[in-house]
């Protein structure tokens, strides 16, 4: 299989919703590129297999679901929460 446009389109789009201002400097959120991208591949192929892909990457899907459950805290009250 070989990567097509799209499949580019979709990765740069990734990255590009991954950055983030730190002290004045342009960052990558290394576990927002990793969630989009788990997200998108596995939209792409049934086979794909995210707690392999993350454990490549050096993280765990753990991390993945701990991240999404601080986004889905923040949507619901809006950061304000006594979780910090």
């Amino acid at each position: 299989m070989s990567v097509s446009r799209k499949d580019f389109n979709s990765i740069a789009k990734v990255i590009d919703s991954s950055r983030r201002g730190y002290g004045g400097q342009d960052v990558l959120d290394t576990r927002a590129v990793l969630n989009g991208l788990v997200e998108y591949f596995g939209s792409e192929n049934w086979n794909f297999d995210a707690e392999i892909f993350l454990a490549c990457c050096g993280g765990s899907v753990g991390d993945r679901h701990a991240d999404l459950l601080e986004e889905e805290v923040e949507q619901m009250f809006g950061g304000d929460t006594p979780l910090g």
